[in-house]
């Protein structure tokens, strides 16, 4: 026990300090464009435009049609100009001249931007598409490696899909959907209505116009029989009249299912949200009930797996937050926004009364330059009051904090780290 107290000691000394040193933050807001480190050092500044193309080592930089690539020191990766860069996990995917190509993640480049679309598929290899992205025939898709493209033997008029579990949902010409896996071979055949991204070896998909969800091998995990089905946070539900609302766990097991009649179902973070004329009953990952409230209401994904509910006209005090066990807090808001474990954002906005003849009551005309944001814990506590035009969560442990006259990089209680004047 000691031994390990004493490695976990060193790993927070060395490699834990490093990670905590070592993260990254965009500023970017009110003409203020940076990258920072956790203490609010500058590192990258004096650009038109900045953005992270993978958190905390890769970023883009510069000016539209001028971008550049630099490490998570501000230190520039490679000569190359672009238009766009995205990161899509083994290459980078960047744009110019309306085309796309790939690189490595020190710049140096895999592909020449000759292509309309393109796609990663491990060790160098692309698939690819060189049609006019705006003709509606089907485009032959291609699969490239060292600079030499094959015929796959497939088409698509949906375009390329990122992978996701080795398989790429497309749409052949004749409106069938398939899959094919890394290597441009049909691994599904295109025997579908539609079928969606895979996630732990299941995706949703629709077959006569019905919902069922299939494994990576297109064998029906659960029957489609669904009149609606959708994925969440960990979950996937479906509403059928054979079983009602069922709820499954992303790789397809079987977590609950419940009556439903004549209800409308929606998920909600990791809950599903169960509405009919009576009440809307949220039900949890395990299928219990926390929750209910009237049925003209709505349920919003909070923090930290909280819920954010709300019954009354838009812009009054018809928000509130409830926790995952269905405790609801008291406070009133006119709009929460989620922003860390724990923070979100409120909103305060004027308005005034007036009379309307077309519908014989009174109606609030609300002043939308008016609106201002104040921070709260999860326990609706305030932490900063209503005086911020924007309040932005950074990398989940930091708050960017725009007002009239200042671009703030906070901390997630809205403590200053570092302040930029701007003009109001």
């Amino acid at each position: 026990m000691r031994f390990w107290a004493a490695l976990w000691a060193l790993w927070m000394l060395l490699g834990g300090w490093a990670l905590c040193e070592g993260a990254r933050y965009v500023i970017d807001a009110g003409g203020v464009a940076a990258l920072t480190d956790a203490g609010g050092a500058v590192l990258l500044e004096d650009v038109e435009t900045l953005y992270a193309v993978r958190e905390g080592s890769l970023y883009a930089a510069g000016s539209a049609g001028e971008l550049a690539l630099y490490d998570g020191d501000g230190h520039p990766l490679g000569e190359a100009r672009f238009d766009m860069i995205a990161d899509m996990g083994d290459a980078l995917i960047f744009r110019r001249g309306g085309r796309y190509g790939a690189m490595d993640t020190a710049g140096t480049v895999l592909a020449e931007p000759e292509w309309t679309q393109l796609v990663p598929c491990g060790a160098n290899a692309f698939l690819a598409l060189e049609g006019d992205p705006d003709d509606d025939a089907a485009d032959p898709v291609l699969r490239l490696r060292a600079g030499v493209a094959e015929d796959t033997g497939y088409s698509t008029i949906t375009g390329l899909r990122p992978f996701a579990d080795g398989r790429m949902p497309f749409c052949d010409g004749q409106g069938q959907w398939g899959c094919l896996d890394v290597n441009g071979a049909l691994a599904i055949p295109c025997a579908f209505d539609w079928i969606g991204d895979y996630l732990n070896g299941a995706a949703i998909a629709a077959k006569d116009g019905r919902y069922g969800m299939l494994d990576a091998n297109g064998s029906w995990i659960a029957e489609p029989d669904h009149a609606w089905m959708d994925r969440g946070d960990g979950i996937v539900a479906g509403l059928s009249q054979r079983a009602g609302l069922e709820v499954w766990d992303s790789a397809g097991r079987l977590l609950y299912a419940i009556p439903a009649g004549d209800a409308t179902a929606e998920i909600v973070g990791d809950c599903v949200a169960l509405r009919d004329g009576d009440a809307l009953r949220v039900y949890n990952a395990r299928g219990r009930n926390i929750y209910a409230l009237a049925p003209e209401a709505l349920v919003f994904p909070g923090a930290g797996g909280q819920l954010i509910a709300a019954v009354g006209p838009w812009g009054s005090a018809s928000q509130w937050l409830v926790d995952p066990s269905g405790v609801a807090s008291e406070a009133r808001f006119q709009r929460l926004l989620p922003l860390c474990a724990d923070r979100y954002a409120f909103m305060t906005m004027q308005g005034a009364e007036y009379y309307s003849e077309d519908l014989n009551s009174l109606q609030i005309s609300w002043d939308y330059a008016s609106a201002r944001w104040g921070l709260i814990d999860g326990k609706s506590r305030e932490l900063l009051p209503a005086e911020y035009r924007e309040i932005r969560p950074l990398n989940g442990d930091r708050l960017l904090l725009v007002s009239d006259g200042a671009v703030t990089f906070a901390d997630v209680d809205g403590t200053p780290i570092r302040v930029w004047q701007i003009e109001a």
